[in-house]
């Protein structure tokens, strides 16, 4: 089931694909509140990635907000029942049909559509509207059923509307963005005196600060009718006309210092002549700054946010396991990262007891023991992190238990920059503070302590000697930068930082970072990294994975 129209409500996810187990007699696959792919047999519920249940022997259940974007295997043959909803977009139908990857082979899909969005349907197309409401059973018997061309037509139509909609929003944005540059160009021009910004700025502010609230009155006080849109855009052309006529009247500097009146007019001609071809046919008035349509799209929107509140706070609720955590010999400590291996070192490491040193590891070393990134050994060269920026269980850790990437990790904030400024290691917070609140001098009887303490050691960690570089002026930031102030980054270092950002689940960049990623994805492989992060960097992180759905790095990934 494939609930693109949003019927099933009652009870949540759980609950649903419980009851359709205990009636189909088949375990059923849905995402749980955790946004997980889970199985129940009616009863008991199991990670898919842990169920042996055959794929044939199995059903599924994807709520509206999984009706995009989800990836469930079904058998060869599978059937898809896809709901049908009444402010439905063409979109949304193929996304929602697109589950079944087999369509052109064995696998078919049905609709399901409410006696309610029959109505709406039939109204729409006009196609036996009157007689589908009555009562007389001998006439409904008489009603052409609805058919695939008729679904196809009414999200099409409904696509076209929300189109028309959307372009009539978005020539009223751009009208109004010609009087707010106005007021922005005179700001950033330094021709202007202080004194004008003021008047203009006290003329214009309107343009950008709204009100907060109105009244209902004002909102809702006059009942809104359709006009023909050609009649409404001459009205909105001749009111941003005047409006441009009355601000250089009262504002004559304007002119005499470059902000052209002709310039502001002949933009208002161009959106209004590239729009004149794309509005619906016509539009509520009066115009309204807010708009309370309803459409499926925003619906979307609003059901993921809430789904997203609920799997966070369902995060927050659920015991996290107690995380292990190596800590550190005050009276011994001295300011040294050590590299370690791995497999060498994970006995020690794990047993929890205080160290004299911060042992980190290479990522590619790390990524061979560990299944999520065993292939991506090559992808983070020049970055290290430290043993505390993982995440492993206090008690009776394991060397399969050593996770970058695990569900109850810390945020990736920090890192310190090592080898004259062009590798890092990923810290956890806890180390950030450490380092900057253990600094104290070098001394001889440190040092000799400190290698005696390596000397006792089977297996002594790499690197050079105490490094007097490793400073908290080394310290840096993901968001704020060097913690001392701006320094140069190399491009080396640069790169270097954006890998730890994707590796945290960071789905927002600046351009420099995009072109990075963009060459980094095309080396290793664009299927490949788009998997490593929506499936194992996002996964149980549901905040993230609401922040990816419109960035920018979804938008790569998908190029």
């Amino acid at each position: 089931i494939s609930d693109a129209g949003g019927y099933f409500k009652e009870g949540g996810n759980l609950a649903i694909a419980r009851q359709m187990a205990k009636v189909n007699g088949n375990s059923v696959v849905f995402y749980n509140e955790r946004n997980e792919q889970t199985e129940t047999n009616g009863t008991v519920e199991v990670l898919l990635s842990e169920s042996k249940t055959p794929i044939p022997m199995r059903s599924t259940f994807l709520d509206q907000c999984h009706t995009t974007g989800a990836d469930v295997k079904q058998k060869p043959n599978a059937d898809g029942l896809v709901t049908i909803g009444g402010n439905m977009l063409l979109r949304d139908l193929l996304q929602a049909v697109w589950r079944l990857r087999g369509l052109e082979k064995a696998q078919r899909v049905k609709f399901i559509i409410s006696k309610e969005v029959e109505s709406i349907i039939r109204q729409s197309l006009k196609k036996n509207h009157a007689e589908s409401l009555t009562m007389d059973l001998t006439l409904e018997k008489n009603i052409a059923p609805l058919c695939f061309d008729d679904i196809l037509r009414f999200v099409i139509t409904n696509q076209v509307k929300q189109q028309g909609k959307d372009n009539f929003k978005a020539l009223r944005q751009e009208l109004t963005s010609v009087v707010q540059s106005l007021l922005l160009d005179l700001l950033l021009d330094n021709e202007f005196s202080v004194s004008e910004k003021a008047k203009a700025f006290s003329m214009l502010e309107g343009e950008w600060i709204t009100e907060a609230s109105q009244s209902p009155k004002d909102l809702y006080g006059i009942i809104c009718h359709e006009e023909e849109s050609d009649f409404v855009l001459k009205q909105e052309q001749e009111k941003f006309i005047d409006q441009i006529n009355l601000i250089f009247s009262a504002l004559p500097f304007l002119e005499a210092k470059g902000i052209k009146k002709t310039t502001a007019l002949a933009r208002i001609q161009e959106v209004c002549l590239a729009h004149a071809h794309s509005l619906p046919a016509k539009v509520l008035v009066p115009l309204r700054n807010m708009d309370s349509d309803q459409t499926v799209e925003i619906e979307q929107e609003m059901e993921q946010e809430a789904q997203a509140e609920l799997e966070v706070q369902e995060h927050h609720e659920t015991e996290k396991i107690e995380l292990g955590y190596i800590t550190y010999q005050d009276d011994v400590f001295i300011e040294r990262w050590a590299k370690v291996k791995v497999g060498q070192m994970a006995d020690q490491i794990l047993l929890g007891k205080p160290m004299s040193y911060c042992p980190y590891f290479e990522m590619k070393d790390y990524c061979l023991f560990d299944l999520d990134l065993k292939d991506f050994s090559d992808a983070f060269e020049g970055v290290y992190v430290s043993v505390n920026a993982m995440e492993w269980p206090k008690k009776m850790p394991r060397l399969t238990d050593l996770k970058l990437l695990g569900r109850h990790r810390t945020p990736l904030h920090y890192v310190q920059v090592i080898n004259g400024g062009k590798d890092l290691i990923i810290l956890s917070p806890a180390d950030a503070a450490m380092e900057i609140e253990h600094h104290p001098d070098v001394d001889r009887r440190r040092l000799e302590r400190y290698a005696e303490e390596i000397a006792k050691m089977e297996t002594p960690p790499e690197g050079q000697p105490f490094d007097p570089s490793h400073h908290p002026d080394d310290l840096y930031n993901l968001t704020l930068g060097f913690l001392s102030g701006k320094k140069p980054i190399a491009p080396e270092l640069f790169e270097k930082i954006v890998k730890v950002k994707f590796l945290d689940g960071e789905s927002s960049y600046l351009k420099p970072e995009l072109e990075f990623l963009k060459k980094w994805f095309d080396e290793h492989g664009v299927e490949k990294m788009r998997t490593l992060f929506q499936c194992k960097i996002l996964a149980g992180f549901p905040e993230k994975t609401v922040a990816y759905s419109n960035s920018n790095l979804r938008e790569l990934l998908r190029s």
